[in-house]
């Protein structure tokens, strides 16, 4: 946590109420998401024990499993799920289009990927370990493999910084709020909407603290385990191991009343923080480069499934190093997007020395410097700083309003009892805006490009790239011997 959010966080407790930290909602929210709560036992971390989803708040589904630990029961409580939930998430598929590149390639294109809402990080994981149990199922219904492979798909992409095809609500209200809250009570979509919105008359911070002892899943606490126990113990006596719908669904009515009132805070609350911020905040600039990384591994997906090839349950070294290089770069863009984007977001980067905001004092557009051959259009343009620059010389920067033009520093000239003067040269001469004179510009070294595009990256950790090491023999045979 830097300085600021500190300060920020603590401003907040004394408020009563969380502080906005965004000026803009940097996900895109789309119209008609499919929300998924759900709640496991204790002790079975790859099951599901109940499972509620639909595409509107008042418009909801639910199965239980009856007893999850069996195989039969569980799978047969999930195939609604997996029939509704697969034509959700195949429908955009079905809408594509087909482009034809300048090389002759066909490339298929989807306008909007489908989104999957979620109350917390929590329930993703679980998501991705039924994906995982589930794909390669012997003999399973072809729905519960789609299903099993959709899911295994969402959590491996998941991983990738600002990607909105599966969204947890407590990672919109951490990135929108400042709120006075460990990191624990951080993870509660109930601790953080009190902490955001608080009762009248109370504090947010002490309202987050009396909802965040009872949980909203996916993970039940010792006393909702306990509640269900008994249930559990008169489903399993009463079905006499039979498995088939007929005797076990008019035996499910006590277990599916008890986890219809531990969904029903996840449900609501959930719909509420994608409401809020629709009402709230409009869209942010650079969303749109995000969802189309989204529909790019959709379509990737889509296309491995239509060919009938399975994705792999471990990653080769390849393939991991490959998903590392593009959660690192999507980690360094998703930063630079969203401070370019939002002012709040850009704070704390002037802070850290990485930005810098001066007054455009002049503006040569036809000004030429020499270059390899002939003399080349630099246009050049004069900043009045109140401060010192933070940057040397020939340093590349970006301007907040244009953060796709590359600008070096020409010179820095500091004037003796007031702030540096900068000179900045444009290297994308044919920019379609520039700066007026007396206008501010918010210069940083945040890089937006996308630097790595698929393939094995140049940087492969040195335990996979290093040098075999010469040997006078066979050590393992010396070792052996």
């Amino acid at each position: 946590m830097s300085a600021l959010e500190t300060l920020q966080s603590a401003e907040a407790f004394v408020a009563g109420r969380a502080k906005p930290a965004a000026m803009a909602c940097h996900r895109r929210l789309v119209e008609s998401p499919m929300a998924v709560c759900l709640f496991s036992l204790g002790a079975e971390p790859f099951s599901v024990a109940a499972v509620q989803w639909g595409t509107d708040p008042d418009e909801l589904r639910r199965a239980v499993a009856g007893d999850p630990r069996n195989r039969d029961l569980l799978f047969a409580s999930l195939l609604d799920f997996a029939a509704e939930f697969n034509a959700f998430f195949e429908a955009a598929w079905a809408t594509h289009t087909v482009r034809v590149n300048r090389n002759g390639r066909e490339i298929a294109e989807v306008a909007q990927p489908p989104q999957i809402l979620v109350p917390n990080r929590e329930s993703i994981m679980l998501l991705g370990r039924l994906g995982r149990r589930l794909r390669f199922v012997e003999n399973a219904p072809d729905d519960l493999l789609r299903l099993g492979a959709h899911l295994a798909f969402l959590r491996e992409h998941a991983v990738i910084a600002g990607q909105q095809l599966i969204v947890a609500a407590t990672e919109l209200n951490d990135l929108h709020f400042h709120m006075a809250l460990n990191d624990w009570e951080r993870g509660s979509l109930a601790a953080q909407d009190a902490a955001i919105e608080p009762p009248a008359g109370t504090s947010g911070h002490a309202a987050a603290a009396d909802v965040d002892i009872t949980p909203i899943g996916p993970r039940p606490d010792a006393v909702q385990d306990d509640r269900l126990r008994p249930l559990l113990e008169r489903f399993n006596r009463d079905r006499a191991g039979a498995t088939d719908s007929a005797t076990v669904a008019p035996l499910l009515g006590a277990i599916d009343a008890h986890y219809e009132g531990l969904l029903a805070d996840a449900w609501r609350l959930t719909w509420r923080t994608r409401q809020r911020l629709l009402d709230s905040l409009p869209e942010a600039r650079m969303v749109g480069q995000r969802v189309a990384t989204d529909a790019e591994g959709y379509v990737s997906h889509m296309q491995l499934m239509d060919q009938g090839i399975r994705r792999r349950t471990r990653q080769t070294v390849a393939q991991a190093i490959a998903l590392r290089a593009r959660w690192e770069d999507s980690s360094t863009r998703l930063a630079a997007e969203q401070a370019y984007d939002d002012p709040l977001q850009m704070v704390d980067v002037l802070l850290s020395g990485q930005a810098m905001i001066g007054a455009v004092q002049a503006i040569d557009t036809d000004h030429r410097i020499q270059g390899p051959t002939n003399m080349v259009r630099r246009p050049r343009i004069e900043l009045e700083l109140e401060g010192s620059c933070p940057f040397l010389p020939g340093e590349t920067v970006h301007w907040d309003a244009d953060p796709g033009r590359r600008y070096q520093i020409e010179t820095i000239n500091p004037r003796p009892g007031s702030g540096d003067r900068v000179t900045l040269l444009l290297l994308n001469p044919g920019a379609p805006m520039l700066p007026a004179r007396g206008q501010l510009m918010c210069v940083a070294t945040l890089n937006v490009e996308k630097r790595f595009r698929g393939g094995s990256p140049a940087n492969i950790p040195w335990p996979y790239a290093a040098p075999p090491v010469p040997t006078d023999g066979d050590i393992d045979a010396q070792d052996a011997a």
